[in-house]
């Protein structure tokens, strides 16, 4: 890796840190950056019917 990328990558993890604080998360792997709202969107989507996948196996 190079001298930017290492830097960016530190950035990235004291933004979600500082996130995960905020919210009040926690794990600070729950926090995930996305590039706009389509993303954000088929994130949210995609993980609330694997949640519920999951939860109906249990049941």
């Amino acid at each position: 890796m190079h001298g930017f990328g290492a830097s960016v990558g530190e950035a990235l993890k004291k933004a979600r840190w500082q996130v995960q604080a905020r919210i009040g998360a926690e794990f600070v792997h729950e926090i995930a950056f996305t590039s706009g709202g389509t993303e954000s969107n088929s994130a949210a989507i995609l993980s609330t019917l694997d949640y519920r996948r999951k939860k109906e196996m249990v049941l």
